[in-house]
This record gives C-alpha cells, sequence and structure tokens, in this order.
C-alpha cells in the first residue's frame, strides 16, 4: 500500500511530519513518499529543508493520497499555476485512490481540484471563508479535528492531522492496530492551555498579490490572518487552537462520533483526566 503525500515550498511542517510519523509505524506496513514535480529541495513555512522521495510523474494512482497546508501565498501560486501541475497530479492519482485525505489548508487545494464537490469537508478555521467560495463543498460547522466522508477524509488547522492521522491507520488496518500506534507514539494529548477560535470573516487569500505586483505584500500573522497596520511590527495575540472534546465527525453514523456544535461549552482535560469548562 502506498501512501503519497505531495509537497511543494512554505508547506506546513506538521501537515507532513506529523502523519508520516505516524504511517510509518512498523505495524501498519506501508509506503510512505513525500513527492513533487522535481526532485529538489523543498523548504517548509518555518525553514525546514525537506527533500522529495520521488516524482509525480512516478506515480499515476496512490492507494491514498495526503494533501497538506500551506503559506497562503505557495496556496494561491498552486491554484493559480497556469500549467496546474500540482492539480493536475491530485486529480490523475485520485482517480483510484482508496482515501482521498488533506490537511489544514490542504482542502483548499483539493476544492480547487475539484475533488471535495459533493462532499463534506473542514479546514483550519481562519480558511473557512476560502473554502466557501466553492458552493460545491459542503463545509463542516463546528471547526471538528477530522470528518470522514465516504473515501475522502479532511482534516481542520496543523494539529489535526495527527488525529486524522490515527484514523487513517484504524480505515486501512484496525483499530486494534490504531491502538498499538497511540501506544508506541504515547499520543495521549492533554495541552496545558485552553482557548477558543474566533469567526473568521475574509478569506486571506484574498490579500495576497500577484508575484510580480510592485504593491507590498500585506502583513499575515500565522493562521493567514491580516494584522492590522499598527500591529505591523508589534507582537500581535493570535489565538490558538480550540482545546475541546471535538475531535471527528464521521458522515454517515452515530451521533457519539459527531463534533460539538460550536454553542456547546469548551472543555479542557485536566491533567487527572477528569474535564473541567472553560
Amino acid at each position: 500500500m502506498i501512501i503519497g503525500i505531495p509537497i511543494y515550498n512554505d508547506v506546513d511542517l506538521l501537515d507532513v511530519a506529523a502523519p508520516y510519523e505516524i504511517f510509518k509505524a512498523p505495524d501498519l506496513r506501508v509506503e510512505v513518499y513525500l513527492l513533487a514535480e522535481k526532485l529538489n529541495d523543498v523548504k517548509t513555512l518555518n525553514g525546514l529543508t525537506m527533500k522529495p522521495h520521488k516524482k509525480f510523474r512516478d506515480f499515476s494512482t496512490l492507494d491514498v493520497l495526503w494533501v497538506p497546508g500551506a503559506d497562503p501565498a505557495a496556496l494561491k501560486a498552486l491554484m493559480n499555476d497556469p500549467r496546474r501541475t500540482y492539480l493536475n497530479f491530485l486529480r490523475t492519482v485520485s482517480y483510484k485512490a482508496r482515501f482521498v485525505t488533506s490537511v489544514c489548508e490542504g482542502a483548499l487545494l483539493l476544492a480547487k481540484a475539484g475533488l471535495l464537490d459533493g462532499y463534506e469537508a473542514p479546514t483550519h478555521w481562519a480558511f473557512i471563508p476560502c473554502l466557501k467560495k466553492y458552493p460545491k463543498v459542503k463545509i463542516v460547522e463546528g471547526c471538528p479535528r477530522f470528518v470522514v466522508d465516504r473515501n475522502r477524509v479532511t482534516g481542520g488547522g496543523i494539529s489535526s492531522g495527527l488525529d486524522e492521522a490515527f484514523k487513517l491507520v484504524e480505515l486501512l488496518s484496525s483499530y486494534q492496530v490504531a491502538q498499538e500506534v497511540q501506544r508506541v507514539t504515547q499520543y495521549y494529548p492533554c495541552p496545558p492551555v485552553a482557548s477558543t477560535l474566533p469567526k473568521a470573516d475574509t478569506c486571506p487569500l484574498d490579500y495576497i498579490r500577484q508575484r510580480n505586483s510592485v504593491t507590498p505584500q500585506p502583513r499575515l500573522d500565522m493562521t493567514g490572518m491580516l494584522l492590522p497596520e499598527r500591529a505591523a511590527d508589534e507582537k500581535y495575540p493570535i489565538l490558538c487552537s480550540r482545546s475541546v472534546c471535538c475531535l471527528a465527525w464521521v458522515v454517515g453514523r452515530g451521533s457519539s462520533t459527531q463534533a460539538l456544535p460550536a454553542t456547546a461549552t469548551p472543555w479542557h482535560r485536566r491533567g487527572d483526566g477528569r474535564g473541567v469548562p472553560v
């Protein structure tokens, strides 16, 4: 079984490294490749260099396609590329794929390629207005960690890829194997902070200029949100991921797997394993 992760410059590191680590667990027995148009070094958003294993042309199909998110300018460049190299690759390998997946803003690339039409999907909370530009995509409210809709598995923002990867391990093998990978990686999250997510009203991609434009690029925060001018040279507070018991939405399954609605009380997991309202 082959899992392919097509990477590109300014990709989010955790969108790639998190699933790669989980999928490479010995109990799963799959091949995982980082793919790119050329075998040149790829630099992540925060400056770490990765080397693709293989080229796009080496594969006409994949068992699992995992599409990562990235810096808004990088996303827009891929989405507006007149050659459609990246988007065409997604369409080609997804045709017979067992699962077509994305994490974070990777959903925008799937949507642009027409691969989320008629499917339910989330994305990073700050990019929900961007995904709403694709009316055939059914956006799931409440910022779930991931959504399973038939053979589409799509995740929320960055760290959601960890939960999503564990779900894929279960789907590709068994719940017992996923449990064993959980033990090996000691994935029992209990974040020491709790916060809530604001509502995003604008699409960060709308602020990105064309590469040849003489107009200065706007200042965006780490989520892609536009920074006010007064904060351009100051430390600007950014709300972090929502620490709630809001893990997944599996379409067609029971209510026990559904995400909490946006109006639900956020719960923070304490060190003693019990939850307390934030």
